[in-house]
């Protein structure tokens, strides 16, 4: 066991206790000697400074788990606090996550957090449980921190399959308060208010659990009825007796512990009778574990913390300040007392000082609640005058473009028609009757559009406020919007306004469109059936395809729909291999037995013992005959046209190994939902999650060269199977069909409804994907994060040098932020900033760039050439002396340390071109999540606007992927690859879509574009580049766009890293209507691929 160096520990000051060996009675008993049917945690909860470390310590010395790396101990805790260092860590981020910390008494409720932030914080929790204690039967979870969330740790145990006991420990709440007065200086009241919580909080989260309550006086003044309490009602078969442990228990025993007299508790008259009931109640329940008239105390005064902490949390947190602070003021005082004074007046001038302390403790406390309040009130301000400056500059902006615009002098007459129609009714009632919202307004046909100009007008207004005032939810949404109009009526007048605006829609369509999806695109119809037909009958070959089914325990109707879900395939060369794997049910023998009768390619093996799902899916490999493989789980279903899309695939692609298709589930009501429409192969995406899942068909014979299914991976043997299997063949030979083949099961446990209902699998998917990485690229190593996994490429040997290129005209105090937060908050080491300063005028800027040159901050390079940034960053990169370059805008700055490690480790590994961030907005919503070809007719970011914590379509805006291309706003590549494609095109393109063009060169040398969400940096948006408002602005504009479409008109079509089934015209990966794919049957009568290898 190793120790991890701390700065500082919440636990409190010493918790000891007196072990004696007793002259009578039997050490010998154990609990109960029966075998722990799975592992057991014994988790002990207390307030801080309770005798928490002392039990948990107690309990480890009896043959239960400590973690591995423990918090050291410390001068006022010398026997140790038994506590996980990484634990400790991740739970302070959880409560400054949801607005709380140790030290707060008010009520927390993890609810509070969003849903991807709890799961996350789930999936960390069960990664660090498996890191800090492995897998032994019996471990003790120690962290006092814990009590204030105890259900989430018991949700997430219950998922590993891990039982729970727990220990309450209970002090004498005013030694807990005098050991946290000497060490945090906390008043007596606010040190019972914390005990209050986490006391009751602990208690209220395992009544009706199997748990003991141990006082920590008992244990301190005779150990053994104490532990043998513990021993006793925890019935576990312990690894140790008391007898045999006894020896260490004494080694580590003191009798130093402080004591405290029940009058004591009496000093805060606010909280001083709940302290008094509350342990009482407590010491009642340690001693009658069914006393209802204790628990009925601890409720009410529980219910009576939550209404204070509700209604006056925020002022005692106030009045806890002032003390401190007047406390603080005090030792000052008396410290220069004491250093100004001659000896003989000590004692009369401590005296008038304690007067005067005294007298104007009170007004100090008033003037600091005054001083808050000040800064308080000042703050927000200050932020509202920002936000109303910036706000005003921008709409002013936008204003002088409406007057100068076309469409402002075309309207001039229909103003003044409203002029007119003001004399006739307020503008205020015209607004009230133009711009009531409607949520069920559908798009206008021409039938609907009056005839007259005005009318005209007045309908237009009204379809297009609607459709605005519904998306914009605050001033930088209203900004976004009158931007994006002002551009589309520019460019395509009312009907681009119009479809531009409803593209600026919520995320998503919601299950009821994809239930329209798939009655409009996915229904299979009779004559649709004929057409399968006749493309069956006319395959040259038809290969025979092994379905693999291992079964345990299913329920009969899961069951029966499985199989016949086989029965109707439309193609019919198949085999069902089935291994049941020793079912404890006799009704799924029966079943089997059944349809084994009925259908000859029904082939059975019936496992003597259980060996779970990798061993009974090699016993059904073992029945294939067929040359391909596809796996079927024992509740799943298979779309009826599936084997023949995959036959099809096949004859398209005869030099495939691996297919895959999209895939749905199949709620408990039977409804088709949560359809995943892939990427086609994209490696690091696939090593962020398992991209493959489902419907995926092996080559059988490479299975068999690859033994199967791997032991020891279960809930994850698929994702292993898939890693390794492509590790034997080439991304040529790996084919994805976008369509619907296969719909998972969802119910309660399933990996289906969620995959932290059993974070095992993620677990065993973490150490495959980590022996893939060992095999493949050594220095990679993934870790479980809450969407999947993420993976790092530590840099072996010395740190490359990174030239960090800004262009930049002017703008001193954008560049002054970027070039400050890249200073001073980088973690990277080696790396030089070449500033490229494009004809700057302003002589503060110019002053500030001279500055920083002589400082020998920066270099700083002139160009006073035309604005074309391919050609400032192409000259940079010349000059630049580092094996790597990052691009990065002036309007950029840095928030995450290891932004520009990350990236260099990636920019490093073979086969990789471009690496781009995550970058936010400044209100911290998502402004660049990678590059999709398409999107809004050419190109465009995804996800853009999604909150900075949502995970995105099925986690893709939280997951390493590949994309076809990423922003040049930060980009970083090594100079090697940028000179290989001769840098950004300054011919072509230099303003607009040179970064997209670069990345899309990359990919032609086969190289392998990376966005990162975990470097990001929040980009103050094109904060110096302006509009395209002029007319040679909007030429040059339109000139850049048209070569980009003939130059790269392929893949704007079919981005490899997108799907054909997801919309073009919103960033929010919501489903396509129609489809940019035809269905599958239309497809099987056409000669072309249902979608070769696009993506590498």
């Amino acid at each position: 066991m190793r120790c991890m160096k701390a700065t500082m520990s919440d636990s409190g000051t010493t918790e000891t206790f007196n072990f004696q060996i007793p002259a009578t009675g039997s050490l010998n008993v154990r609990a109960k000697a029966k075998p722990i049917a799975k592992r057991t945690c014994i988790m002990v909860l207390g307030m801080h400074s309770s005798g928490t470390s002392a039990v948990a310590r107690a309990i480890s010395l009896l043959g239960a788990e400590l973690p591995r790396n423990i918090l050291p101990p410390a001068a006022d805790n010398r026997k140790g606090f038994w506590e996980s260092v990484p634990l400790v860590t991740l739970h302070e981020r959880l409560l400054k996550e949801a607005g709380s910390r140790w030290d707060d008494w008010r009520d927390f409720e993890i609810a509070s957090l969003p849903r991807s932030r709890i799961r996350h914080y789930k999936v960390e929790i069960a990664r660090l449980l498996v890191e800090e204690f492995g897998e032994p039967e019996l471990f003790v979870l120690k962290e006092p921190r814990i009590s204030r969330f105890a259900p989430l740790y018991a949700e997430v145990l219950k998922a590993m399959g891990v039982d729970v006991r727990y220990v309450l420990v209970n002090r004498n709440p005013f030694e807990v308060a005098a050991s946290l007065e000497k060490r945090y200086q906390f008043t007596l009241g606010f040190c019972c208010l914390l005990w209050l919580r986490h006391t009751l909080d602990a208690e209220h989260a395992t009544r009706g659990k199997q748990r003991v309550f141990v006082s920590y006086q008992d244990l301190t003044s005779e150990w053994r009825p104490a532990l043998s309490k513990i021993v006793d009602e925890l019935d576990l078969a312990w690894p140790l007796t008391l007898r045999e442990a006894a020896d260490n228990l004494n080694r580590y025993a003191s009798t130093d512990h402080h004591t405290a007299s029940a009058a004591e508790l009496v000093d805060d008259n606010r909280i001083s009778l709940w302290v008094n009931e509350a342990y009482a109640a407590l010491n009642s329940l340690a001693i009658d574990k069914r006393d209802k008239s204790a628990s009925h105390s601890l409720d009410r005064i529980k219910a009576e913390l939550d209404t204070l902490s509700a209604i006056s949390g925020d002022t005692f947190f106030s009045e806890l300040d002032a003390r401190l602070k007047v406390q603080r003021e005090s030792g000052a005082l008396h410290r220069e007392q004491r250093e100004g004074v001659t000896q003989a007046s000590v004692a009369d001038q401590a005296q008038r000082s304690k007067l005067e302390f005294l007298f104007s403790q009170e007004r100090l406390q008033s003037l600091i609640s005054d001083l808050v309040a000040l800064k308080m009130h000042h703050r927000e301000q200050a932020a509202s005058l920002e936000t109303a400056n910036k706000m005003t500059s921008e709409l002013c902006e936008v204003i002088g473009q409406i007057h100068a615009s076309r469409s402002w002098r075309v309207t001039r007459p229909m103003r003044a028609v409203a002029r007119i129609l003001r004399g006739q009714a307020t503008f205020s009632g015209l607004f009230r009757r133009m711009f009531h919202q409607s949520h069920d307004l559908k798009a206008p046909s021409k039938a609907d559009v009056p005839t007259s100009a005005v009318s005209k007008f007045l309908f237009y207004s009204r379809v297009i406020s609607t459709e605005t005032i519904s998306r914009v939810r605050t001033p930088h949404d209203a900004l976004v919007v009158l931007r994006r109009a002002l551009k589309s009526l520019k460019t395509g007048g009312a009907t681009a306004l119009l479809s531009d605006l409803r593209r600026l829609g919520a995320q998503g369509t919601g299950d009821q469109s994809y239930a329209s999806w798939i009655s409009a695109y996915d229904a299979c119809s009779s004559r649709d059936i004929t057409v399968i037909k006749s493309f069956v009958s006319h395959l040259p070959e038809k290969p025979l395809i092994s379905i693999v089914m291992p079964v345990y325990d299913t329920p009969e109707h899961f069951l029966r729909e499985a199989i016949e879900s086989v029965l109707a395939q439309h193609y019919e060369r198949w085999e069902l291999c089935i291994a049941d794997d020793a079912s404890t049910q006799e009704s799924v023998a029966a079943i089997l037995g059944e349809y084994a009768a009925r259908d000859p390619r029904i082939k059975i093996i019936f496992r003597p013992q259980n060996g779970h799902i990798s061993h009974a899916s090699n016993s059904a490999i073992s029945l294939c005959t067929g040359e391909w493989i596809a796996f079927l789980d024992h509740d799943d279903t298979l779309a009826p046209h599936a084997l023949v899309c995959i036959a099809k695939a096949l004859a398209d692609n005869p030099d495939a190994k691996l297919l895959y298709s999209d895939e749905d589930k199949i709620d408990e009501q039977g409804n088709r939902c949560d359809p995943y429409f892939k990427s086609d192969w994209n490696v690091d995406l696939f090593r962020s999650h398992n991209l493959v899942t489902h419907l995926a068909v092996y080559h059988t014979q490479t299975v068999r060269d690859l033994g199967g299914c791997r032991p020891g991976f279960e809930g994850a043997q698929d994702y292993d199977l898939a890693l390794r299997f492509t590790e034997a063949i080439s991304p040529e030979q790996i084919v994805h069909i976008p369509h619907v083949l296969y719909h998972w099961r969802t119910h309660q446990g399933s990996t289906a409804k969620t995959s932290d209902s059993k974070p095992y699998a993620m677990l065993a998917g973490e150490r495959a994907l980590n022996e893939h990485l060992k095999r493949v690229e050594p220095n990679g190593v993934a870790k479980l994060a809450g969407f999947g996994f993420f993976t790092r490429y530590p840099i072996a040997g010395p740190l490359p040098l990174v030239s960090v290129i800004i262009p930049t005209r002017n703008a001193s105090l954008l560049v002054q932020n970027c070039i400050g937060s890249i200073k001073n908050l980088t973690g990277y080491s080696n790396f030089e900033i070449i500033l490229v300063d494009n004809g700057s005028t302003d002589p503060q800027a110019l002053e500030y760039f001279s500055q920083l040159s002589r400082d020998g901050i920066v270099r700083v390079v002139r160009d006073d050439g035309p604005f074309n940034f391919s050609r400032l960053n192409n000259n940079a990169v010349n000059v630049a002396s580092g094996e790597v370059i990052a691009l990065v805008n002036n309007d950029i700055e840095v928030i995450a340390p290891d932004w520009l490690t990350e990236m260099v480790e990636h920019a490093l590994r073979p086969g990789i071109g471009a690496v781009g961030a995550r970058l936010l907005y400044p209100n911290g919503t998502l402004q660049h999540g990678g590059i999709i070809m398409g999107l809004g007719g050419l190109a465009a970011h995804a996800h853009q606007g999604f909150d900075r914590w949502s995970p995105g379509y099925v986690g893709r805006a939280a997951l390493n992927q590949n994309f076809a291309a990423v922003t040049g706003a930060c980009l970083v590549v090594t100079k090697a690859n940028y000179e290989s494609v001769g840098g950004l095109n300054e011919t072509n393109l230099a303003v607009a879509y040179n970064d997209v063009d670069f990345c899309l060169r990359l990919r032609e040398i086969g190289l392998r574009n990376i966005w990162l969400p975990g470097a990001e940096l929040f980009h103050h948006e094109s904060a110096t580049r302006g509009y395209e408002d002029t007319a040679e602005k909007r030429e040059r504009f339109g000139l850049e766009k048209a070569y980009m479409v003939k130059r790269w008109s392929s893949i704007i079509a079919n981005d490899p890293y997108y799907s054909p089934n997801l919309t073009v015209d919103r960033t929010d990966f919501s489903i396509a209507f129609p489809p940019r794919v035809s269905k599958p049957w239309e497809v099987l009568s056409q000669p072309t691929g249902i979608n070769g290898q696009r993506g590498r």
